[in-house]
């Protein structure tokens, strides 16, 4: 297998979890390309959109600085003086159905401690937040997420779809900014 997340004592597992640490501590970032096998992907765009046409996603719209706060610095140069405007669709996990393709990926203890240890985290557990735990982010025409630091220790985000339009930009090494 290409992920053997099932055998964590395997050599490849052992490997991909290196692999993985080496990327997250030299760039901030790990993709792993098809992780999700495609029939699961298309499952869980087909109950996306299902779950958008019944008008469950909330749509959140926020101005806010660099560091995501809405107070914006007036000082020149400070990293907190510069707008960004977001703008997303969501439809939040109590929306998503007990057999929900994305819940129980969400759920699975073997991803679970895939990411624990590429982050070499004592321990993970799922949220306890029903609403935010797991959910579908769309874009529409015109959305975009601003440029902003997260406030995470980590994050993990499934791309389901390609945008059309908009382009994914990282910059590695800015967790400093945060500190000014």
């Amino acid at each position: 297998a290409r992920y053997p997340i099932r055998e964590p004592g395997s050599t490849g597992y052992q490997e991909l979890v290196s692999r993985s640490r080496h990327c997250i501590a030299s760039s901030g970032y790990c993709q792993l390309d098809d992780f999700v096998p495609p029939q699961v992907v298309r499952s869980m765009c087909a109950e996306a959109e299902a779950l958008r046409n019944r008008s469950l996603g909330f749509t959140n719209t926020n101005i806010h600085n660099l560091l995501l706060e809405t107070e914006i610095d007036s000082r020149e140069g400070s990293p907190r003086s510069q707008i960004f405007h977001s703008r997303k669709t969501l439809v939040a996990m109590s929306h998503l159905p007990t057999n929900s393709p994305l819940r129980d990926l969400y759920a699975d203890t073997s991803v679970r401690e895939l990411v624990r240890e590429c982050f070499g985290l004592p321990q993970l557990s799922c949220s306890a937040d029903p609403h935010g735990g797991v959910y579908y982010n769309f874009f529409d025409q015109g959305d975009a997420l601003g440029w902003h630091c997260d406030r995470s220790q980590f994050s993990v985000n499934l791309i389901l779809q390609t945008s059309e339009g908009g382009d994914f930009e990282y910059v590695p090494q800015s967790r400093p900014l945060g500190s000014e």
